[in-house]
């Protein structure tokens, strides 16, 4: 909460602000898929985080995080693109970004990932500058990073794996967990009462869920882990989930109730940065 609380000076006492109000990233995503509760799975650009939310409330003892984002994705493709490339703009963050974007997908399953089959991709791609740049393997086994994270060598030894807690990041000893362990070991952590709420909710959001096949690969590899849930797993992954955030964001902004929830100024000068920590889940 240390982060909240400085902004919260600055906000206040450098621009003088009235009221100020601090949201979770994981829960509005969820806002945006018409949800209050459900586990919110967000693929970020650098980090993936993984959070129970309870009617509007962020369970953090249950919350986890992965080091892995989509720049990791985007630079595994760059660097392990077979061919020689002459063209300087491939070598850009931004183009393999777009290729990224543009072919990358999740294989089906283990074995599919296992296989060499490109799965129709296309042998080549004009970039805007004419040059052409063939596309092979690379495009799927990126994908596969997030259900074995230790096949990226900075993941393979710890401390990478890290629980989220009151938005501190506690790093531990563990061998970095795939996306659907995290997200099982999240619903476990939970009461047992939920658990099956929660996994009938698994929310995709971010821009790096975009990839496809990655729902329905995530939806069997957390049901392969769980078989004994009273629900079967369920991945919700909305057309519009890269903008989830702000989606939900605006959704919120706009509720009649959320005028309630801002932190005045009067309350950060009567009790101080606390008021942003009371008053904000």
């Amino acid at each position: 909460m240390g982060q909240r609380r400085r902004m919260a000076e600055v906000l206040f006492e450098q621009h003088r602000l009235e009221a100020v109000y601090f949201a979770l990233s994981p829960v509005l995503a969820l806002y945006a898929s018409g949800l209050c509760t459900g586990v919110s799975v967000e693929l970020g650009h650098a980090q993936s985080h993984v959070m129970p939310v309870y009617q509007g409330v962020s369970l953090f003892h249950a919350t986890h995080a992965l080091d892995l984002g989509g720049v990791d994705l985007t630079e595994w493709i760059a660097a392990h693109h077979p061919g020689e490339v002459e063209a300087p703009t491939l070598r850009t963050h931004e183009a393999w970004g777009y290729l990224k974007e543009k072919y990358a997908f999740t294989p089906e399953s283990r074995e599919a990932y296992a296989g060499d089959d490109a799965n129709g991709l296309p042998t080549t791609h004009q970039l805007p500058d004419g040059s052409m740049v063939e596309l092979g393997e690379e495009m799927s086994r990126a994908a596969e990073l997030y259900f074995r994270p230790t096949t990226l060598p900075r993941l393979a030894n710890p401390p990478d794996q890290f629980n989220v807690s009151e938005e501190v990041n506690l790093r531990t000893t563990t061998t970095p967990l795939g996306l659907h362990q995290l997200i099982a070991q999240s619903i476990n952590d939970c009461d047992e009462d939920l658990s099956a709420l929660f996994a009938s909710n698994i929310v995709l959001s971010g821009g790096a869920s975009l990839l496809k096949n990655l729902p329905s690969r995530l939806e069997f590899e957390v049901q392969s882990l769980a078989p004994a849930l009273p629900e079967r797993a369920r991945v919700l992954a909305d057309s519009e989930r890269g903008d989830a955030v702000f989606v939900g964001g605006s959704i919120l902004a706009s509720l009649s109730t959320f005028q309630n929830l801002w932190v005045k100024r009067s309350e950060y000068e009567e009790i101080g940065s606390s008021a942003v920590v009371r008053g904000c889940f």
